[in-house]
């Protein structure tokens, strides 16, 4: 379980966007796996960032999926105008 995370880790840390949201989103996928046995101090340590940054990031979990939402819909809206000119931009 440590080496999964261990090594999810290093790919994070390899790639080029290092974002501290993906490290918190692989903490809580962690956590939330059957065989998790560590605390969130530990993982927050182990991913580098503070345990006060994941709980903001997880409380602000809803306020993402509603922007997503919102931006997906506005995404739709441009593409069915941009279709509607014959693919014309302007």
């Amino acid at each position: 379980m440590e080496n999964e995370l261990l090594k999810k880790l290093d790919g994070i840390e390899r790639s080029l966007v290092n974002k501290p949201s993906e490290k918190c989103q692989l903490i809580h996928d962690m956590i939330l796996t059957d065989e998790n046995n560590y605390t969130i101090s530990f993982l927050c340590e182990t991913a580098g960032i503070s345990r006060s940054g994941y709980y903001k990031w997880l409380q602000n979990v809803p306020k993402r999926a509603e922007k997503e939402r919102e931006d997906y819909e506005q995404h739709l809206l441009i593409k069915e105008i941009f279709l509607n000119k014959n693919c014309k931009a302007g």
